[in-house]
């Protein structure tokens, strides 16, 4: 029988090479999601003593600064 021979190369590195953060953009990047999350735990702080009244022990996600999801606790 005659052994097939793999001519595939491997290539490593960036998937998009051409896109290159500078460090500023890295900084406002962060910065921006510094401010999102702060946002984020304001409001949660907000609600957090009422959602555990009613939702105790369920998951929480959080989708964005006004969208909540509640997951019921699965009973195992």
């Amino acid at each position: 029988m005659t052994e097939t021979k793999c001519d595939r190369i491997v290539k490593r590195g960036r998937i998009f090479p051409e896109i290159q953060w500078s460090e500023e953009e890295k900084a406002e990047w962060k910065a921006e999601l510094a401010g999102i999350s702060e946002r984020c735990q304001l409001v949660f702080q907000r609600v957090q003593p009422e959602l555990i009244k009613t939702h105790y022990n369920w998951v929480t996600n959080r989708k964005s600064d006004k969208l909540y999801r509640f997951y019921e606790p699965i009973d195992s």
